[in-house]
């Protein structure tokens, strides 16, 4: 997970070698031109990043990586993000929507752009030449609007998989292969970017040529077969773009440095608390978290998930360093545990200091990040309803019109996402080779834990030094603790955040820590909309539509075509009628006649439902 070097020490297959030089050989810039980064210590308290793109955007799973390493890796938790994705679209569309993007105020910018503009077809001039005047009047806009920071990143990169003439128009001149020809054109365009940027004092990720490098170098270390997804990256892409995008704004990468002196004291960087040290057993309190590859169980299963790029991207060495430093070491070595897992290291590693989330695959912090990329994901989820639900329906692709009911929302959930990302007490210990195990026991892992409510649950603590017995106070109703293995199990029966005093006895005394455990009920199911599909009304009457839905709706939306604004709106429906979003009544009396398209909309904890309506109004 370690090893990285340089495409030119590892690319050797000849194909990779021509898809390069034919891209470098149109290529109408140089690609040693140098970009502006955009410091993340520069951004101003309370900066409001958009991030804006294609579906590869709008499918949230960079922009995930992103917001999540800015709020919980990075400490800045006072940035709002908002994502932009918008499938099947164009760097020209997206500059026609560029409503949505005022709507939100954005102080930074980032846009991934390209893979839709190629038209999965041979690169030609013309086509060029109109993607870069449409790059520099949308960088333009940005100016003009008073976005000062841009980043221009992109475009991506289809894999080998990329074969089916369904994606590919034409044959190449060259007699190159589908995706070779795609990515030189997809190369121009990267080259278009970057000259563009660089005229106009903006930034520039060079989305491409990280994953050329990294593609590269996977496929030489795990085979033929290894693959990112054709046009839409797996996880393993996704870590590519984040990356270039986080070294764009120049982040450190130094989540934090735990310095111990084994006979003397322990001391944390910013970020991370030290609340106790004893017997080489050191417990903290971390604001900020490391970025946890395994977070995720069911993408670890995956061929191209995010642990699988590790070794061939330098994401942990540039971003993600959680360093460990302990000094007046006696042994020659010593054991780490750090969590559940227990790695063995010399004294010189030590003493230089050790990235614990590049040694450890799994950590203390795997949960609670967990819990805070599924508020992030549910956040990002709204945003899309937003930003294509509220507009990308009867040939409507012009704009958003979400209002300030939706504004509101959104704040709302960017609020809970923060509310989420609450410090992380966990504990390292350093037990040095050839140590009597003649010591209390030490309680190691995740002392966070979540339950549902009418779910079985389960809960196994980590303990060094041959605890022979456990016992737990304060366990919530439905819930027992197995007094020989520790073990947390049962079905809880009322929500609620519990301390539980948690205790490991030996023949040499006991070692205690206190878990939480968080029980919330269960997410309904999404609601479905019962409300009816037509209503009618006269111009100048008094008007009223009652929104309904099952499954618990807690607000409820109505949209039109016809009503988007570049400020949010009170409302986004025709002129003269308002909603309620808390009780989902549409009322008040429409001023002109004609047939109106309504969406309306339903949301809960699981997600928003939408159907459209027709609304007739008669002359009176």
């Amino acid at each position: 997970m370690k090893m990285h070097r340089s495409l030119l020490d590892q690319i050797v297959k000849p194909a990779h070698i021509i898809a390069l030089c034919i891209a470098c050989l149109f290529s109408p810039v140089l690609l040693s031109a140098q970009t502006a980064t955009i410091p993340l210590d520069s951004l101003p308290r309370n900066s409001r990043l958009a991030i804006w793109g294609d579906s590869i955007t709008e499918v949230t799973l960079y922009p995930r990586y992103v917001e999540m390493y800015l709020l919980a890796c990075a400490g800045r938790k006072d940035i709002k993000v908002c994502t932009f994705g918008h499938s099947g679209e164009t760097l020209a569309g997206l500059l026609n929507r560029q409503s949505d993007l005022e709507a939100f105020h954005p102080t930074i910018v980032t846009f991934l752009y390209g893979m839709n503009d190629t038209q999965y077809s041979v690169y030609t001039e013309a086509r060029g030449a109109s993607f870069d005047t449409t790059m520099h009047a949308a960088l333009a806009m940005l100016k003009s609007n008073g976005v000062r920071q841009r980043i221009v990143a992109g475009p991506t990169l289809v894999d080998d998989t990329y074969k089916s003439i369904d994606f590919f128009k034409g044959a190449d001149p060259h007699g190159l292969t589908a995706a070779q020809s795609q990515n030189a054109t997809l190369g121009h365009f990267r080259d278009f970017g970057r000259a563009a940027a660089i005229e106009t004092g903006s930034a520039f990720a060079d989305v491409h040529n990280r994953m050329i490098e990294s593609y590269t170098l996977a496929k030489n270390g795990l085979g033929p077969q290894y693959d990112f997804g054709m046009v839409h990256p797996a996880a393993n892409g996704h870590l590519m773009i984040a990356y270039e995008l986080l070294k764009t704004l120049a982040c450190s990468g130094d989540i934090g440095t735990i310095d111990v002196a084994m006979k003397g004291e322990a001391h944390a960087s910013a970020g991370h608390s030290v609340v106790s040290f004893s017997n080489g057993a050191i417990v903290l309190d971390s604001s900020q978290y490391p970025f946890c590859y395994h977070y995720d169980p069911f993408n670890d299963k995956a061929a191209n998930s995010l642990v699988s790029i590790l070794p061939y991207l330098p994401f942990s060495q540039d971003l993600n360093r959680l360093v460990l430093k302990v000094s007046h070491l006696d042994a020659p070595s010593a054991k780490v545990t750090w969590g559940s897992e227990t790695r063995l290291f010399t004294r010189d590693q030590l003493m230089k200091g050790v990235n614990l989330p590049e040694e450890f695959s799994h950590t203390p912090f795997d949960t609670p990040f967990a819990r805070g990329m599924q508020a992030i994901a549910d956040k990002q989820e709204f945003e899309n309803y937003m930003i294509k639900g509220t507009s990308n329906y009867n040939g409507n692709d012009n704009g958003g019109n979400f209002d300030a009911n939706m504004i509101a929302i959104h704040d709302q959930k960017d609020a809970a996402v923060k509310a989420v990302l609450i410090p992380v007490r966990h504990t390292i210990v350093i037990v040095p080779i050839g140590t009597p195990d003649t010591v209390a026991p030490v309680i190691t892992g995740t002392m966070m834990a979540y339950a549902t409510v009418g779910q079985a649950f389960t809960y196994q603590p980590s303990a060094l030094h041959a605890p022979t017995g456990f016992s737990a106070n304060g366990l919530p109703k439905g819930l027992a603790i197995n007094a020989a293995t520790g073990e947390i199990t049962g079905v809880p029966t009322e929500r609620g955040i519990s301390s539980i005093a948690f205790k490991a006895t030996n023949g040499n005394g006991s070692g205690m820590a206190t878990l939480t455990l968080s029980v919330t009920t269960p997410l309904p199911d999404r609601p479905v909309i019962t409300s009816p599909d037509a209503a009618s009304g006269s111009v100048s009457m008094p008007f009223a539509y009652q929104i309904t839905a099952n499954n618990k709706p807690t607000h409820y939306f109505a949209t039109s075509p016809g009503a988007k604004g570049i400020v949010p709106p009170e409302s986004s429906l025709p002129a003269g009628l308002t909603y309620n979003t808390a009780t989902g009544l549409v009322s008040g009396a429409p001023s002109a006649a004609g047939t109106y398209l309504i969406q309306v909309a339903a949301m809960n904890e699981s997600g928003v439902v939408a159907k459209l309506i027709t609304l007739t109004v008669k002359d009176r």
